[in-house]
């Protein structure tokens, strides 16, 4: 359930620094990652530290934006997930920071298949330095439970997977 500023905050609309806004923000993935001497990172590195640059190779750079009311806060560097769900196993490259009430994800040479996290927020990139937009985003709202990448489960689901591998354990350790 959401309080406080995320009943505020959902759904609502207002102007701001879009550039700006995303220069931050990528400023903040490049730091985790170590930016100045990672190779994946140099284009945003540039897109950072020019004022008059825009717009994010979005065949390369997906971001994505969600709110959360968890105090949980992630910092995860490049990450490799998979999806074992399809076949061929799909496989996406993804860094993430979490601090309340907001959640990125940063998503690496993104895929149509892939199923994304939050609200796709790169096109903010393609303003001008100084021109205000008005952003009216239909928020997703995450729970935030553990410090793992893309990971949103329930606190009741973390505690039903504990109590199925102690089952588990139990029922192959006892043979």
């Amino acid at each position: 359930a959401t309080d406080g500023i995320l009943s505020r905050i959902s759904g609502t609309r207002s102007t701001e620094y879009s550039l700006r806004f995303i220069k931050q923000v990528i400023s903040m993935f490049c730091s985790i990652n170590h930016g100045y001497m990672n190779p994946l990172f140099e284009p945003l590195r540039e897109f950072v530290l020019n004022k008059e640059k825009i717009g994010l190779d979005k065949a390369k750079y997906k971001l994505c934006m969600y709110l959360t009311d968890s105090r949980i806060m992630k910092y995860n560097g490049l990450s490799v997930l998979l999806n074992l769900k399809v076949a061929p196993v799909e496989s996406m490259v993804l860094s993430e920071i979490t601090a309340y009430p907001f959640g990125f994800i940063l998503y690496l040479n993104p895929t149509d298949t892939w199923e994304y996290k939050g609200v796709d927020i790169t096109t903010l990139a393609d303003c001008d330095y100084d021109c205000k937009v008005q952003v009216d985003i239909p928020w997703k709202i995450k729970e935030v439970n553990d410090i793992y990448p893309e990971s949103y489960r329930s606190k009741d689901e973390i505690l039903e997977c504990i109590e199925n591998s102690r089952d588990w354990h139990k029922e192959h350790n006892e043979r």
